[in-house]
């Protein structure tokens, strides 16, 4: 994927504005344990793992690059949220 895209027609995220997103990730798991904790890491990049990111929308082989900035939000105004699916012995 060149770009995490908002409506799934290939339009890019608009700056400044909050989106919700929904990430598949495939077929994966883990034990959590009670005392283990759940890290998440926020990335506009996995060169060389992926394509690099121009942030441009003109594909990982343009020749201008701009740079991204991503957040999460984290306060009552603005929650955010991970939801994970649980499976019980």
């Amino acid at each position: 994927m060149a770009w995490l895209q908002a409506d799934g027609r290939g339009a890019p995220l608009e700056p400044g504005k909050h989106n919700a997103l929904t990430v598949n990730l495939g077929p994966c798991s883990a034990v959590i344990l009670p005392t283990h904790r759940l890290a998440v890491t926020i990335s506009g990049s996995n060169f060389p793992n992926y394509d690099r990111n121009t942030h441009t929308g003109e594909g990982p082989t343009a020749r201008t690059a701009i740079a991204a900035v991503e957040q999460v939000f984290h306060h009552s105004d603005e929650p955010s949220r991970l939801i994970l699916p649980v499976v019980h012995d």
